[in-house]
This record gives structure tokens, sequence and C-alpha cells, in this order.
């Protein structure tokens, strides 16, 4: 934006689509361009109908400056809005031309950050799901040792008919610390999904 300033001696203004389609002004609050009353309608305008209005245009020509949709591979990204000093300088083709390669450039660069972006976010849910799923597999194994414990011991008990009192304590036991085992491996995986949720503070 600043060295399209530079190139035309004067404001300039970057309207941007977010997430969620709505057009936002990123560059340029506080410029005159960006003040004028009509800005945000040719704004608008522009970006639903993808054609430049505004000075030196057949639309809205009242406004101060010339508004230019930034067109990507696969949708219209924004609108990029100048000022010129010299308002002649819209009326000449080769600064007409200037400007919609720059806003092309413009729309390309924003375009290749906004899929690399998507690319990064692809890679890291595929990560957490493998990671998912090791822990998963893990834990898994690591919850059948206790249930495997508990219930051989309790079994045994349940079909001894006789225990001694030194093998029924030694039952009862294991059958003790295993519990205990598991529900500190219980406790430790609802720790893990409230860090997931970003419900724990550290």
């Amino acid at each position: 934006a600043a060295q399209i300033g530079e190139l035309f001696h004067g404001e300039v203004a970057v309207y941007l689509r977010d997430q969620h389609g709505e057009l936002q002004l990123r560059v340029g609050q506080s410029t005159e361009l960006a003040k004028h009353a009509n800005s945000w309608g040719v704004a608008q305008w522009v970006v639903a109908n993808d054609q430049p209005a505004g000075a030196g245009t057949e639309t809205l020509p009242q406004t101060g400056g010339i508004f230019v949709p930034l067109v990507g591979t696969q949708s219209t990204l924004g609108v990029l809005a100048v000022r010129p000093q010299d308002q002649d300088l819209l009326q000449l083709p080769g600064q007409r031309q200037m400007l919609e390669a720059c806003a092309g450039q413009l729309a390309l660069a924003l375009e290749r950050d906004q899929l690399a972006l998507e690319a990064s976010q692809v890679l890291l849910e595929a990560e957490t799901e493998r990671l998912r799923s090791s822990l998963l597999s893990s834990v898994s194994h690591d919850l059948r040792t206790p249930l495997s414990c508990i219930a051989g011991a309790s079994s045994t008990l349940l079909q001894s008919t006789a225990p001694t009192e030194h093998a029924r304590r030694e039952l009862l036991q294991s059958i003790y610390d295993e519990s205990h085992r598991l529900s500190r491996l219980v406790d430790n995986l609802l720790e893990m999904t409230k860090i997931e949720a970003a419900g724990l503070q550290v």
C-alpha cells in the first residue's frame, strides 16, 4: 500500500474480506479517502460487481478516489482504493493500467498467503489427528493392564472357597493398588482434555 501510494503520489486504502466474507478496512483508516462519506458504499459495490468505480469511471465518479477490485484466481479478495493528488492521472490509460496491474499483483500475493495458511492448517490438523490416534492406542494399552489385574484378582476371590488370610489380603491389595492406578490414568486424561479445550490456564 505504501509503495502504491508513492507511485501515484496520493492516499491508499485497502479493504479486504474477512473469513466470513465481510468487507473490512485494513489499510488507510486515517486517510481522507477512507473517511469520505461514499467510500464504504463504493467499496461494497466494487467487491460485489468486480468492476472499478469512483473517480475516472462512470460509476459513482463523485467519490474522491478510484476503487479497483482485488481479483484473485478463485475469488475477489477485496478492494484497492487510490486518491492521487493530481486527479487527472486517473484519466490517463497508462496510469489506469498500472493501477490495475498493482491491484492484480496485490491480489495474487494475498491469495498466496491465504493458500499457505490453509495448507499449514491442514498439516496441523493431520498431525493433531496422528497424535490423537497414537495417544488413544497408548492409553488403551495402559488402561487394559489395571483392568485385567482387577478382574483377575476379583475372579480369584470369587472362585476361591476358603482363601488364606494372607492370600486374601494380597488379592485385595492388588485390587486397591490397580484401581488407584486406573483412577490416576483417567484423571490425567481429563486434565489433557482441559488443556486441549483451553480450559486450563498455565
